[in-house]
């Protein structure tokens, strides 16, 4: 027992050392668990669910795990792909100028000074629909701000 109070302990300085994980953060660690963490206590993290469920984690559970900091994303990526029928082939020039317009123009954060693609283009015949592939990333702020 004593061995698992010290490998927690030390984790916990692992974990306040090192830039991985601040309190207030959004993360996402590799078993699924994801939430604000809420403290850093000496031998375990507590984090807030999403539904506002409080989750004590220990310190030597949290170091073995991948973790996503959501609060330190900067860009996303809106990626889809979307079916046209093949009647409607004719339309699908403007439609597309149509929906690439409306992105730039709904979409302040859109990236498009060549940092980041900014596509909206027909990419693949389907057996019955033709594919329009919509590709734009966008800046973000991040959580803290």
């Amino acid at each position: 027992a004593s061995k698992d109070i010290v490998t927690n302990i030390l984790n916990g300085f692992l974990l306040a050392s090192s830039d991985r994980l601040y309190e207030g953060d959004f993360v996402r660690f590799g078993s699924g668990l994801k939430g604000t963490i809420d403290t850093m206590g000496w031998m375990e993290t507590v984090i807030r669910g999403e539904d506002e469920v409080m989750i004590s984690v220990p310190h030597s559970d949290l170091v073995k795990q991948h973790v996503a900091n959501l609060s330190r994303v900067r860009y996303s990526q809106v990626y889809q792909v979307v079916k046209f029928k093949y009647k409607d082939a004719d339309k699908l020039p403007d439609l597309l100028t149509s929906i690439k317009n409306e992105i730039f123009s709904s979409c302040p954060s859109l990236i498009t000074d060549g940092e980041r693609p900014f596509r909206v283009y027909w990419s693949d015949y389907g057996s019955d629909s033709l594919e329009v592939t919509i590709d734009a990333h966008f800046r973000l702020r991040r959580l803290s701000e």
